[in-house]
């Protein structure tokens, strides 16, 4: 995994619980890695999950929960650091559209051996999207936080039905979403 994960991780756990907190994990965590994570360069998967391992741990709030936060959280992040991922779209469905066709190319050219999950995005009616993901580290409750984090950036809300999923031994993860235009 890009270390720019790690780091959102890191802003993440700053920003809800303090430094001393994420420093609090860090001391808790075996790590394989023991350098400091650096936006470019390649960790171990392993790193990251046994940091949310300890977070959830520590905190005593359900896995499912922790990374839904996370993933809306990391939204705002990275769309504050790459705007143009954002801003040229039209709206959170435009902008789901462009992920595997556009977003993930940018980013591998930003990371090299940037590791992207397989997005598709279909059109259900004029108000939603079929969201298909497959990835081998399933993380799809980051994807749903990341989903609820686009709605908030484009001042939608989102609801969710998630019809199929990798961690019930589907092969990938199939989400109906429904926008709406208001407060989100």
């Amino acid at each position: 995994m890009k270390g720019v994960m790690f780091n959102v991780f890191e802003n993440f756990l700053v920003h809800n619980w303090g430094e001393d907190f994420f420093e609090d994990v860090l001391s808790a965590t075996t790590l394989t890695t023991t350098e400091p994570f650096v936006a470019p360069g390649t960790y171990a998967d392993a790193d990251l999950f046994a940091l949310v391992e300890t977070t959830v741990a520590t905190l005593e709030i359900p896995l499912r929960d922790a990374l839904v936060e996370f993933g809306r959280f990391a939204f705002s992040e990275l769309a504050r650091t790459h705007p143009s991922f954002v801003t040229r779209h039209d709206d959170v469905r435009d902008l789901l559209r462009a992920v595997d066709s556009i977003i993930h190319i940018e980013v591998r050219k930003l990371y090299p051996g940037a590791a992207t999950p397989k997005i598709q995005v279909s059109d259900i009616g004029d108000s939603g999207v079929r969201l298909t993901y497959a990835s081998p580290r399933r993380l799809c409750a980051v994807l749903e936080g990341l989903v609820l984090g686009a709605a908030d950036c484009f001042g939608t809300t989102a609801t969710m039905q998630h019809s199929s999923c990798m961690h019930d031994g589907a092969s990938e993860c199939v989400l109906d979403i429904r926008f709406a235009k208001g407060e989100a």
